[in-house]
């Protein structure tokens, strides 16, 4: 069975945007702190992120301060400092940074579908009394609830579209 999380894509993304800060406004529309399963790399991406929604320039110095400010200690007593050394020395290019976002992304659909699946099942141990009909029509629309969340075509639409058919119609 194939992972729901990769600690090595995380870094990768982390990596990325640290070296090419500039990238960011182009992954930040699809990826956020939910996205990564490390908590350590959660809080690295936040401090990432305020960092440059603020406009200040990525300093691993900095960065490294900033993290250590808010009290987060790696296992192994591993100094945030090399940590974050470690991820800047990444060769990852604007695009391939894009793409590891992309599979990051990936990778939390996958985790929340599994997870909302797992829920699915806890239930219909639960509920075997039901009736079969309540059963498959309750287990529907959970797996639904979990799959609606995600829209696969992100762009956006026009609303207005319609209207002049619609405003025919009801005059």
């Amino acid at each position: 069975m194939a992972a729901i999380y990769s600690l090595r894509i995380e870094k990768h993304v982390l990596g990325g945007l640290i070296k090419n800060p500039n990238v960011f406004p182009e992954v930040e529309r699809f990826i956020n702190e939910y996205d990564f399963y490390s908590d350590v790399h959660n809080t690295i991406f936040c401090v990432i992120r305020d960092t440059l929604l603020k406009k200040e320039k990525i300093d691993k110095v900095i960065l490294a301060q900033k993290i250590a400010n808010l009290g987060i200690s790696f296992k192994d007593d591993i100094s945030i400092a090399d940590y974050i050394e470690n991820l800047a020395f990444t060769q990852i290019t604007h695009k391939a940074t894009i793409e590891a976002s992309q599979e990051l992304l990936k990778l939390r659909i996958r985790r929340e579908i599994h997870d909302g699946c797992g829920e699915i099942s806890e239930w219909v141990k639960q509920n075997g009394n039901l009736e079969i009909d309540e059963i498959v029509s309750s287990c529907d629309s959970k797996y639904n609830e979990v799959v609606n969340k995600y829209e696969v075509e992100d762009e956006p639409r026009n609303i207005f579209e319609d209207l002049e058919e619609i405003v025919e119609e009801r005059g």
